[in-house]
C-alpha cells in the first residue's frame, strides 16, 4: 500500500485528448499549482545513437512544437490536349520538391540536445568523449553529423514532412486547383512564424498560397538540475527499476497533453519507461507496435516508484565529475 499522505497526487488515466484540455482548464480555474507533471515522451535507448554502445534514458524536458501548413495553386482549368506551360500540379510539385530538399536550420545548440549529449560522453569510447564533453569547441563537427541520421536529426532542426498531396480528377483535364499538406516539427528555438516565414521564402512563388491548419507553440525547458525535484524524482525511478541506467535529458520530437497543463508548473516532464532498440523505433504507429512482458511489468513499477518517491521531500542525487 502507498502511503502518499505527505503530498496529493492527480493521475489522468486514458480518456481522449479533448479531456486533458477540460482538465487543464478546470484546476486553472481552481488556482492548483503542481510541484511537477510527468506524462508519456522520450524513452530508453538501447544502440539507437551510433556511437553509444550502452542503453540509456531520456527524459524530455521540452517538447516540440507543430505546425501543418496547406499549400494550394489555383490556375483556369482545361483539357489536357492544350495544356499550359505550367499546371497547378507542375507549380506545386516543384515548391513541395523545394521544401523537402531545403531543410530549415540546424538548431544544435539552442535547446536542451547539448546537454543531453554532453551527459552522454561517460558512455562513449575515448575519442568520442573527448568531442562530447568539449562541445563548445567540437559544436559545428557534432551537429553536422547529426543531421546526417534520421534519428538525431530530428532533435537538432525543425524537421519536414509532406503528408498529403491531391491534384485532378479525370486524367485528360487540366486541374483548376492542386493541395499539399506539410508538417514540421517545430524545434524549441523556433517560432511558428520563423517556420512559415522560411517556407514562403524557399518556396518563392507567390502563386502558392499557404494556410495554417492546425499548430502548438513548442514547450518551456523545464529545469534538470540537481534541486530540481520532478526531474530527480523521475530520474530516481528510473534508477531503481532499471538498475542505475543514465538518464539524460532531451527534447520530444512528437507532441502530448502537456500543452494543456503549462500554466499548472515549470517542471514537465515527458518519459515513457519503454526499452527501446534501433530496429523497434519504426514500430511506433506502425507494424507490430509492441512491448515486452517484462518491459511491461518495469512500466508498472516504475510508476509505483514515481508515486513513493513523490512523497519525499527531497530527493538525493549523487553524481560523479568527469576528469
Amino acid at each position: 500500500m502507498i502511503d502518499l499522505a505527505k503530498h496529493s497526487h492527480y493521475n489522468k488515466l486514458g480518456g481522449e485528448r479533448e479531456s486533458a484540455r477540460e482538465i487543464g482548464k478546470l484546476l486553472i480555474s481552481r488556482g492548483v499549482k503542481l510541484q511537477y507533471i510527468l506524462d508519456e515522451g522520450m524513452t530508453i535507448f538501447d544502440h539507437c545513437i551510433p556511437g553509444v554502445d550502452e542503453a540509456f534514458a531520456v527524459v524530455g524536458t521540452s517538447e516540440k512544437g507543430f505546425v501543418s501548413l496547406n499549400l494550394t495553386v489555383r490556375l483556369p482549368p482545361g483539357h489536357s490536349s492544350l495544356p499550359p506551360k505550367e499546371t497547378a500540379v507542375g507549380i506545386l510539385a516543384t515548391a513541395v520538391a523545394a521544401i523537402e530538399h531545403t531543410p530549415h536550420i540546424n538548431m544544435f545548440g539552442r535547446g536542451p540536445e547539448v546537454e543531453m549529449f554532453s551527459s552522454l560522453s561517460p558512455l562513449v569510447n575515448f575519442p568520442v568523449r573527448v568531442v562530447l564533453s568539449n562541445l563548445w569547441i567540437f559544436s559545428p563537427i557534432v551537429s553536422r553529423l547529426l543531421s546526417h541520421d534520421r534519428a538525431t536529426n530530428a532533435l537538432i532542426r525543425t524537421t519536414t514532412a509532406v503528408t498529403m498531396f491531391q491534384g485532378g480528377v479525370k486524367s485528360n483535364v487540366v486541374p483548376s486547383s492542386a493541395w499539399a499538406v506539410v508538417n514540421h516539427r517545430i524545434h524549441p528555438a523556433q517560432s511558428i512564424q520563423e517556420v512559415i516565414d522560411y517556407d514562403t521564402m524557399i518556396i518563392n512563388d507567390p502563386r502558392v498560397e499557404t494556410q495554417v491548419m492546425a499548430s502548438s507553440t513548442p514547450h518551456p525547458v523545464s529545469p534538470a538540475s540537481d534541486d530540481t525535484f520532478g526531474y530527480q524524482t523521475i530520474r530516481k525511478s528510473i534508477q531503481q527499476v532499471f538498475h542505475e541506467l543514465t538518464v539524460v535529458p532531451g527534447v520530444l520530437v512528437a507532441n502530448t497533453d502537456t500543452k494543456w497543463y503549462l500554466n499548472l508548473t515549470e517542471q514537465i516532464y515527458r518519459f515513457t519507461p519503454v526499452w527501446n532498440r534501433r530496429e523497434d523505433i519504426p514500430r511506433y504507429h506502425g507494424n507490430n507496435e509492441r512491448i515486452g512482458i517484462k518491459n511491461y511489468e518495469q512500466t508498472i513499477n516504475f510508476y509505483y516508484h514515481v508515486m513513493t518517491n513523490s512523497n519525499i521531500e527531497r530527493v538525493e542525487v549523487h553524481s560523479h565529475q568527469e576528469l
